[in-house]
């Protein structure tokens, strides 16, 4: 751990130029942007994770603002039609993931 003390006659800067391998504060902030980066891209598509849909139906679902598979319960058919992405084998996916918890005369 690196102390770094406030005194008027050295500077921040100053104290920090003599540690061996410290990261520059630019460094760092790219490192955390690139985090965030990732963070953006995988964690709107977990809640989608093992519930039979493809990587490419995931994709357009998250693209066209389903946020969570809970949703593709309620979206009508003529809804999820309209999203990008959205073709017969993707509907077809999400037909059958609803199967699995509406009764038939609610598809």
């Amino acid at each position: 751990m690196i102390e770094i003390q406030e005194t008027p006659s050295v500077s921040v800067q100053n104290q920090l130029r003599g540690q061996k391998n410290m990261p520059t504060l630019l460094e760092k902030a790219a490192e955390i942007a690139a985090w965030n980066e990732a963070g953006r891209k995988i964690l709107p598509k977990l809640p989608f994770e093992n519930r039979g849909l493809s990587a490419r139906t995931i994709d357009a679902l998250v693209a066209g603002g389903i946020d969570a598979p809970e949703r593709l319960l309620f979206a009508t058919e003529a809804e999820l039609n309209k999203l990008s992405g959205i073709g017969k084998v993707s509907l077809d996916e999400i037909m059958r993931y609803r199967l699995r918890f509406l009764p038939t005369d609610r598809l």
